[in-house]
């Protein structure tokens, strides 16, 4: 799934955000980042269709960039 976000990070860690999906102009779905993402903002879980995998080898996300989407609904099977 492509990323309809940026997001930076620190090389060599692996790191969950979480994300809703959403359709571009053109109907393609995206992963949109929730806007807040804290341990502790539960609404952040709730309002979110899954998580996107960004792996230890990369330190900067571009949107538009591939990315591995887990949704909830295949968790929760």
């Amino acid at each position: 799934m492509r990323a309809g976000f940026d997001f930076k990070k620190k090389k060599g860690r692996r790191e969950w955000v979480r994300a809703r999906i959403e359709r571009d102009a053109d109907g393609v779905p995206i992963a949109r980042k929730f806007r807040s993402s804290g341990a502790g903002i539960l609404t952040s879980m709730v309002d979110s269709d899954g998580l996107v995998e960004i792996p230890e080898h990369i330190d900067r996300l571009a949107a538009g960039s591939m990315v591995d989407f887990l949704p909830f609904a295949e968790v929760m099977r």
